[in-house]
């Protein structure tokens, strides 16, 4: 296998885009349209408990899969998940 099979085949695998990588405007031409993490804290340290949260991230992640997103919502995660998550998201 030359450089050049490598490069076509990276090539294929990847994923065309019309808009930019860092773009404000997300391309929602895409029969997948990735993965949407909601990451909802509702009791904390020396603060009252976020009532009616778990119903907001409830309704998100629903709105967020009717729009074809494959949806993941973690509650009250730790640094730990969230540092976890993200770093295998990229």
């Amino acid at each position: 296998m030359t450089v050049r099979d490598v490069l076509e085949i990276k090539k294929a695998k990847s994923a065309k885009s019309p808009v930019d990588r860092y773009s404000e405007i997300y391309n929602m031409n895409h029969k997948q349209r990735g993965v949407a993490i909601i990451f909802n804290h509702i009791h904390f340290k020396n603060m009252p408990e976020r009532f009616g949260a778990q119903l907001d991230s409830s309704n998100l992640a629903s709105t967020l899969m009717q729009l074809g997103f494959e949806v993941q919502v973690y509650l009250d995660p730790p640094l730990r998940t969230i540092s976890t998550v993200l770093q295998s998201s990229e």
